[in-house]
């Protein structure tokens, strides 16, 4: 059994890669390992949309559909380190429980290299 991911991409994107982009893809990567890590076999939704001078990045899942198969280990910067990742770039951050059991990350970064 995998993780469910649906992918809600509404961005045209840049070439290159802008670093609202670069950074995007590290929140989504570690949000995508903590949802298989801590809620495995739940459903997952991606969500990255141009907004008004930003990029806006939600990552959520529902809760989880059962434990985990092994105990866990970290390597101890997830949450944290997309935060000081995000807040580095200028962008704003929250991430936190739903009230359906799930947990959600997101951010909003700043368009334009700094």
């Amino acid at each position: 059994m995998g993780q469910p991911i649906d992918l809600r991409l509404t961005t045209a994107g840049r070439q290159p890669p802008d670093l609202a982009e670069r950074t995007a893809v590290r929140v989504v990567r570690e949000s995508l390992t903590n949802a298989a890590r801590h809620a495995p076999g739940a459903p997952t939704v991606v969500e990255i949309e141009d907004g008004p001078g930003v990029l806006v990045v939600e990552v959520r899942n529902a809760a989880p559909t059962r434990p985990p198969a092994q105990v866990l280990t970290t390597g101890g910067h997830g949450l944290t380190g997309m935060q000081e990742r995000v807040r580095m770039v200028g962008g704003e951050w929250a991430c936190g429980p739903t009230a359906a059991g799930g947990f959600i990350v997101r951010a909003v970064l700043p368009r334009g290299e700094r």
